[in-house]
C-alpha cells in the first residue's frame, strides 16, 4: 500500500501541548494508559529492590508482557502496524541470541551432556532476564518517540528522582533495619541505602538521573525558578549519592557531573562567532562552580565524618586475609581496591584467559569461579565487581564484540543528538549522556547493568539519545516526529493521530 508522508498541520496543537493528552478519542486513552504504564516501571523496578528477587523479577516479567500485548493489540486495532526498531536494540537481540547457543546441548560418546555454558540453568534466566529487557526497550522506543514524550519523561525522571533522594537520605538517618521503617530484609546486607540492599546500586541509580536537571541549567534551558528547582534537584541527588557511601559512585557521579559541564558548556552553531560566547561559558562556568560547592557544603553537613573515614584507605598491614568465605562487599569502611575488588578482578582474569574465545556462559560467573580462585573453594561469587570483565569471561569474544558495537551506535548517536537545534532535545541529550557515562564508569567497580532496574534505566536514557541523534539527522524540529503513515480509507491520518499512534 502506498506511503505518504505528512508534512504539518496548522490545525496542529501548540509545541508545549501533547496532543495525546488532548484527545479525548479512546485509541488516544489506551496510549495514555500503555504511556503511564511503561512511565511506572522505573520507580516500581526501583522500590521493588532494584528487581533481583525472582519475585519481583516475575513481577517485571508480568507487566512487560501484559503492556507489550496491548500495545500489539492496539497497533492491530487501530491499524497502525508500525513498528520501529532502532539499531541500538539490535546488539541486546544479537546478546540474546547469542546465550540462547550457548545453551544449545549435545550428546557425547559416553552420554555427557556437553554446552557452551557451564550453568545452563542461571543461562537460562539471563535469555528470559534480557528478553524482558528488550521488550521494555521495544515498548518503550515505540511509546516515547514524541518531543512532549521525551520531555514528559524526563520531567517524571526528575520528580522520581529527587523525592527517592530525599527518602532515601531520611531513611538513611532514621535506619531501623527495615527497608521503608516495615519490611524485613530477607538477605542481611552491610551497605543498604534507600530500597537496594547495596549502596552500590542506589548509587548507580540515582547518578543516571542527577546529570539531567544539571544540564536544563548548564545549558540555559530553564531560567530563573527553574533553574533553582532543577539546581536544587541536581544537587540533593549527588549528595544522596555520596552519602551512600559507594566509592564508586562517588567517582562515577563527578565524572557523570563533569561530563555534562563538558558537553553544556560546547558553544553552539548560533553562539560559534557571537560576542556574547565567551560570557554565556564563563556563566555556565559559575553555575558549574557553584554546583560543586553546593555538594560538598551538603555532603559535609549531613555527614562528612562518614565520607572521610570511607575514602580513607586501611593500612596495608591491617589488611584483612582473604583465604575465607569473605563476601566483598562486608569489608570496612576504608577498605582498599584489593580488598574489596582486586582479588576477585584477578580470579576473573585468569578465568578469560581460559574461556576467552566463548566464555563460561552468561549468568554461569558463579558456578565457574571456585574452579579459577585461588582461595577457598567454597568461597561464592556471584559478580566480578567489573561489568567489562564479567562480559568477557561470560561470553568470551564474541558477547565483548556485541558490547563494543552498543557502545559504537551509542556514540555515534550521542554526537548528532547533543546537537540538536531544539535546546530542549539537545539539553535532553547531553543529560542522558552523562547519565550513561556515569554508569559506564562506575561499571569499572561494579555491577550496575546486572540489576534490573539500573540497567532498564540505562537503556531508556540510550535510547533517548538515539532518537534524538534520528531526529538530528533528519532535521525535524518542532514537535518532532513526522512520520509516514499509511493511508486509511484514502485519506493519510492527521497530525493528531500521528502524535497518537506514533
Amino acid at each position: 500500500m502506498k506511503m505518504v508522508r505528512l508534512t504539518g498541520n496548522d490545525n496542529a496543537p501548540p509545541q508545549n501541548e501533547d496532543p495525546l493528552d488532548l484527545d479525548p478519542s479512546f485509541a488516544a486513552r489506551f496510549q495514555r494508559f500503555l504511556r503511564n504504564g511503561v512511565l511506572a516501571l522505573f520507580p516500581l523496578t526501583v522500590l521493588a529492590f532494584g528487581t533481583v528477587e525472582y519475585w519481583s523479577i516475575a513481577l517485571f516479567g508480568v507487566i512487560i508482557v501484559i503492556l507489550f500485548l496491548c500495545w500489539g493489540l492496539g497497533c492491530a486495532f487501530f491499524r497502525r502496524p508500525v513498528l520501529f526498531l532502532p539499531a541500538l536494540l539490535l546488539p541486546l537481540l544479537l546478546a540474546i541470541l547469542y546465550a540462547i547457543a550457548q545453551v544449545i546441548s549435545s550428546v557425547d560418546a559416553q552420554g555427557r551432556y556437553w554446552a557452551l555454558s557451564m550453568d545452563p540453568e542461571a543461562t537460562w534466566l539471563v535469555i528470559e532476564v534480557l528478553s524482558l529487557l528488550f521488550l521494555a526497550g521495544l515498548l518503550f522506543a515505540n511509546l516515547f518517540q514524541t518531543r512532549h514524550r521525551l520531555l514528559l519523561f524526563r520531567n517524571v525522571l526528575i520528580a522520581f528522582g529527587l523525592i527517592y533522594s530525599i527518602f532515601a537520605i531520611i531513611n538513611h538517618f532514621t535506619w531501623n533495619g527495615r527497608y521503608f521503617w516495615l519490611i524485613e530484609p530477607t538477605v542481611i546486607s552491610s551497605h543498604p541505602f534507600g530500597s537496594f540492599v547495596n549502596h552500590n546500586h542506589f548509587a548507580g541509580f540515582v547518578e543516571m538521573i542527577a546529570p539531567l536537571p544539571l544540564a536544563l541549567v548548564i545549558t540555559r534551558t530553564v531560567r530563573g525558578e527553574l533553574a533553582l528547582i532543577n539546581g536544587f534537584a541536581s544537587a540533593i541527588m549527588g549528595i544522596a549519592t555520596i552519602l551512600s557511601l559507594s566509592r564508586g559512585g562517588m567517582i562515577s557521579l563527578i565524572s557523570g557531573l563533569l561530563f555534562t559541564v563538558i558537553l553544556g558548556l560546547r558553544p553552539t552553531n548560533a553562539l560559534r562567532g557571537n560576542a556574547k560566547q565567551g560570557r554565556l561559558i564563563l556563566a555556565r562556568f559559575l553555575i558549574s562552580g557553584a554546583m560543586l560547592v553546593i555538594l560538598a557544603i551538603g555532603v559535609l553537613w549531613v555527614g562528612g565524618d562518614a565520607v572521610i573515614e570511607r575514602l580513607n584507605p586501611v593500612p596495608a598491614g591491617n589488611q584483612p586475609d582473604h583465604s575465607g568465605p569473605i563476601q566483598p562487599d562486608s569489608v570496612e569502611a576504608g577498605s582498599s581496591l584489593y580488598q574489596s575488588r582486586g582479588f576477585i578482578w584477578e580470579d576473573t582474569i585468569r578465568m578469560i584467559r581460559d574461556n576467552w574465545l566463548v566464555g563460561v556462559g552468561l549468568g554461569a560467573y558463579q558456578t565457574a569461579y571456585p574452579i579459577y580462585s585461588l582461595r577457598d573453594r567454597f568461597y561464592l561469587v556471584g559478580q566480578s565487581h567489573n561489568d567489562y570483565l564479567q562480559i568477557i569471561a561470560d561470553g568470551g569474544l564474541p558477547l565483548a564484540s556485541i558490547a563494543a558495537l552498543f557502545l559504537l551506535l551509542l556514540v555515534y548517536a550521542g554526537s548528532r543528538a547533543v546537537n540538536h537545534p531544539d535546546p530542549s532535545l539537545a539539553s535532553l541529550a547531553v543529560g542522558c549522556a552523562g547519565g550513561t557515562f556515569a554508569l559506564l564508569v562506575h561499571s569499572l567497580f561494579d555491577f550496575n547493568f546486572q540489576i534490573i532496574s539500573n540497567s532498564l534505566l540505562f537503556l531508556a536514557l540510550s535510547l533517548i539519545i538515539w532518537r534524538v541523534g534520528y531526529l538530528t539527522i533528519n532535521r525535524r524540529v518542532g514537535s518532532g516526529l513526522i512520520q509516514q503513515s499509511k493511508q486509511v480509507n484514502g485519506d493519510p491520518l492527521t497530525t493528531t493521530e500521528m502524535e497518537v499512534w506514533s
